[in-house]
């Protein structure tokens, strides 16, 4: 699969996704600081999954009407934020 793994994507994450041979592209090292639109917009344009903790991916999808091949929402409840770093 093809992902585009936000920001607040752990890294752990992103290497174990590679690991299993899934092509993972990382907003920080290819648009750092880039805007939820403008992520939203790449991964739309490059036919990627987008990963992400950020809720507001969903109100972008959802209430525009963007059409995506998919948003995950990574939600790793027993984490502290400085553990997801």
């Amino acid at each position: 699969m093809r992902f585009l793994a936000d920001e607040n994507v752990m890294a752990e994450t992103i290497a174990a996704l590679r690991q299993l041979g899934h092509d993972v592209l990382v907003v920080v090292e290819q648009m750092k600081s880039a805007s939820d639109p403008v992520v939203l917009d790449s991964a739309i344009a490059d036919g990627r999954i987008l990963l992400t903790h950020d809720k507001d991916f969903g109100d972008l999808v959802v209430r525009q009407g963007i059409s995506v091949d998919g948003v995950v929402l990574v939600a790793l409840r027993k984490l502290s934020p400085s553990a997801m770093n």
